[in-house]
């Protein structure tokens, strides 16, 4: 397993059209935006993480950094190594090494949302010390002309 930075010389061609097929392993209702027009934005700043085995990608991981008024800081999102490969350390190791670049980045705090029935994900970010808010999560999805449910 190789473990590694999204930089602009990692991201391939090969590696762009495997991410659809993984993220839906992750959410199966979304089509994900494409790798390459994800991490080369201006408009915000994002760390990527990926692990591949051979010239398969079978995980990946990303750190969404912005300010707010409340502070400097990092939202994980998109956590997702493929089924096959799972129970591996290699979420735990993607989200290492998306703490370094916290770290590095001088965060205040790094949040991450994920659904109350992923309980191995759960256990995974409260074994590197991420502690369950008492909140609720609201989504407003624009370009819709009914509420989703």
């Amino acid at each position: 397993m190789e473990f590694f930075k999204l930089t602009p010389t990692r991201i391939t061609p090969s590696l762009c059209n495997q991410v659809p097929a993984l993220f839906a392993q992750l959410n199966d209702r979304m089509s994900p935006v494409d790798l390459a027009v994800v991490m080369e934005s201006s408009h915000s700043k994002i760390h990527g993480v990926a692990c591949t085995s051979g010239e398969k990608l079978v995980g990946m991981a990303f750190l969404a950094v912005y300010k707010t008024l409340s502070g400097h800081k990092g939202m994980v999102e998109d956590v997702v190594v493929h089924m096959e490969h799972r129970k591996q350390g290699i979420a735990k190791r993607l989200m290492q090494l998306l703490l370094e670049e916290a770290e590095k980045e001088k965060l205040d705090q790094v949040l991450l949302y994920t659904g109350y029935h992923r309980k191995p994900a759960m256990a995974l970010y409260e074994s590197l010390g991420f502690q369950k808010k008492e909140s609720s999560i609201y989504s407003y999805v624009l370009g819709k002309t009914t509420p989703s449910r």
